[in-house]
């Protein structure tokens, strides 16, 4: 079990942020012996321990994990790591000195100009819990191909935007990397005759417990994304309209909305549906 605590700086008190059991989330921890430390990216935002590769909330110290690096030698990646200028891993393994490169993150640089228009849809927020529920459903016909293969490499994010001012303020995002296993022996991706499946009760890394991608035609090919509790790094309400989703691929995809005239946006929730 890896355990996460919050440390105050002035007294040195330590306080629980989380828990992450082994078998929870597809995660195994290596048992062999070796150093055990944790060794986090420039930014904060990765950490690497035993060959597990977690994902970080900076404020709030959340860890959720993302997957397994492969070793060659008979201990993971961890034991020996360090980390380089570019928050690239370095591990020595009992056979060579292997490099690894932080992957796809997502909703960096802001919107996305380019993305795929909604018709209908809502989103709908609340702090109890907390959870997000978001549906869309597509302007314009959305072949299969679109959703490429996050069964296998094609990783998704939702984000969320805040542009009531100058510039977009990017206020959540939460992912679903591709090709991982949610348990020891199930994917959390499977496909299906129009789409892809998500499906992970650990909601790990950030939230994500479900999420669906359905072609077909303008009014029909849809996404409907559920996240929720602990790992999920939920935004201050109420938020500054109008908001902009946008649920973004590592292969440039985008479906979105914006949302400029909520029904509900207090310190309780928030809701609305796309412009």
């Amino acid at each position: 079990m890896l355990r996460v605590f919050s440390r105050d700086a002035t007294t040195g008190a330590l306080t629980f942020v989380s828990r992450i059991k082994s078998n929870e989330g597809g995660l195994q921890f290596n048992t062999y012996h070796g150093d055990v430390r944790l060794v986090f990216s420039n930014d904060a935002t990765a950490a690497y321990w035993r060959g597990a590769i977690f994902a970080r909330n900076p404020a709030s110290g959340w860890l959720g994990f993302l997957g397994t690096m492969t070793s060659s030698g008979y201990d993971s990646v961890g034991s020996a790591a360090a980390v380089g200028p570019l928050g690239e891993v370095y591990n020595n393994s009992s056979r060579s000195v292997e490099r690894y490169v932080p992957g796809y993150a997502g909703c960096d640089g802001g919107p996305l100009p380019v993305c795929r228009d909604a018709s209908d849809g809502q989103v709908a927020m609340a702090k109890g819990g907390p959870y997000i529920v978001w549906s869309w459903f597509a302007a314009d016909p959305v072949a299969p191909g679109a959703f490429g293969t996050p069964d296998v490499a094609d990783h998704y994010v939702l984000c969320m935007w805040d542009e009531s001012g100058p510039t977009p303020t990017l206020i959540l995002r939460s992912m679903a990397p591709a090709g991982r296993y949610c348990t020891s022996t199930r994917p959390c991706w499977s496909a299906s005759t129009t789409g892809f499946l998500y499906r992970d009760r650990y909601r790990t890394p950030e939230g994500i417990s479900s999420l669906t991608l359905k072609a077909g035609g303008a009014g029909v090919a849809s996404v409907k994304l559920i996240a929720r509790k602990g790992n999920l790094p939920f935004p201050a309400l109420p938020l500054g309209v109008p908001v902009r989703m946008q649920l973004q691929t590592s292969t440039g995809e985008c479906f979105g909305g914006v949302y400029s005239s909520p029904g509900v946006n207090d310190g309780r929730g928030f809701s609305a549906k796309p412009d």
